[in-house]
Parts: C-alpha cells; structure tokens; sequence
C-alpha cells in the first residue's frame, strides 16, 4: 500500500465491477466475495486519497466477466516498454499463500511496444473510473458491517 500512496507517477488500476466478478449473486457464502474485493478497493482509494495520480478502474460490460490482469509500465514514452506475463495476481493470497510465477518483459521494439498499448487501451476502454463515491452510494452492493468483518477475517483467503 505505501507505494501506491509515495508514488510519484500516474498509477491506473484495474479491477473488475462486482458484477463482473464470476461470484457476483452466486449462492451462500460466496455472494459476499464481489462485496469483499470492493471493501479492498474502498479501503485503497481512502489511503491514497492524498495521492491524485491513484485511479481505480472497474471493468463494466454486461452479461461478461472479468478477470484479465496486467501491468504496463510506461516509462518515459506513451507507450509502454514493460508488461508482466504469468499468473501476476496482486492479492494478499498470491503474495503469501500461492506459488506464482512471473516474466517482467523489457522492450525496446517500438512494434511490440505498440501492441502492448493497444492491450492496456482495449482492456481500459471498457472500463468507467470509481471512487470513493461511487463505492458508497452503489446501491447494487451496499457495503456494511457484515462485508467489512468478512473482507478483514478472509483477506488472506482472497
């Protein structure tokens, strides 16, 4: 969390809308788990609420799931020169609990370059930007004390 809150460069992160997540209105417990992860986005946007070049970005389409992740860092360039390829999770669980396996590409080809922009804009143009707001007034999934205490007893399970 602190680098997110330090950092100095535009960080854009993004997530799947709730109703994008494949437990979205699944049965029992697991009906709480869109409400779990939008408790982790809340709890990030607040903590890095000083910070405006933090913005949180929810992948929306309907009738679809999400669950491409990615990393592009741009780096003096507007288009990327690096990506992640693997299973890069970024949950608490991926980092503590599982064994996952990762390539950090570094490139100096303008063409693949190109096409890992044209990665990252297809994926964002299908996104709306969320915050702190929005979070709160979501009627569809309210927060409240039960997603709270669930997200903070089941975030290593996450």
């Amino acid at each position: 969390m602190r680098i997110f809150r330090k950092s100095k460069s535009e960080v854009n992160i993004l997530t799947a809308c709730p109703q994008a997540n494949g437990f979205y209105k699944a049965g029992m417990v697991k009906k709480w788990i869109p409400h779990m992860y939008r408790e982790f986005e809340l709890n990030l946007l607040k903590k890095c609420k000083n910070n405006q070049k933090i913005n949180l970005f929810e992948y929306v389409r309907k009738d679809w799931t999400f669950h491409a992740k990615g990393a592009w860092i741009y780096e003096g360039s507007d288009t990327p020169n690096m990506t992640v390829i693997g299973s890069s999770n970024y949950s608490y669980r991926s980092n503590r609990r599982d064994t996952e396996a990762q390539l950090y590409i570094y490139s100096k080809c303008p063409d693949f370059n190109e096409r890992m922009k044209e990665e990252a804009e297809q994926l964002f143009s299908l996104t709306s930007q969320t915050s702190i707001d929005d979070i709160k007034s979501d009627r569809d999934t309210k927060l409240g004390i039960r997603s709270r205490i669930l997200s903070k007893t089941m975030k290593s399970m996450l």
